[in-house]
């Protein structure tokens, strides 16, 4: 809800988030600073690695990914309240997946490829999907205080919008 001259009208923020902003302490200023490097680090060792994959597919993926990730990133910022119920499993999981990113791509620049070969790269890629839908899902909770927010503001406006037609015709 806004009211006209406050922080919202100013800053584009409520006063909610002006004053989460205000409560940030320098040590968790810091410790998103780091948690920000790691992140975009790991994003960026990702997809340097995958620029030099052949598969069309899985480039995109990693990219998803990263994206995913820095919307992650993103909301940390937002709400700095997040940061321990990701930054442990966000860090996790793009270095594992860095790690198999730089396997993967060893193993598929074999000039001969076996059986075994072909199978642990199926089998990298199916990885590779579960942890993109395991950060999607993530991404989905961390934002569903956002959505139900923007549900609730959707449902003012269509009820506002519904009696404003309503006094047009009876004034």
């Amino acid at each position: 809800m806004s009211i006209r001259g406050t922080s919202q009208e100013k800053y584009g923020i409520t006063v909610t988030e002006m004053k989460n902003k205000r409560r940030i302490s320098r040590k968790q200023r810091k410790e998103i600073a780091e948690f920000d490097s790691q992140v975009r680090n790991s994003i960026s060792r990702i997809r340097a690695v995958s620029y030099s994959l052949e598969n069309k597919a899985l480039r995109q993926q990693f990219e998803s990914i990263g994206s995913t990730a820095g919307d992650i990133l993103d909301l940390v910022h937002d709400k700095p309240v997040l940061l321990n119920s990701v930054q442990l499993t966000l860090v996790k999981y793009l270095e594992t997946l860095r790690q198999l990113s730089v396997k993967y791509q060893k193993l598929a620049d074999l000039p001969q490829k076996n059986k075994d070969v072909a199978e642990l790269l199926k089998k990298s890629e199916k990885a590779i999907t579960e942890i993109q839908r395991f950060l999607e899902g993530v991404q989905t909770r961390l934002m569903s205080d956002d959505l139900m927010d923007l549900d609730i503001q959707l449902s003012v406006l269509e009820n506002e919008l519904e009696m404003d037609k309503l006094q047009d015709y009876f004034p």
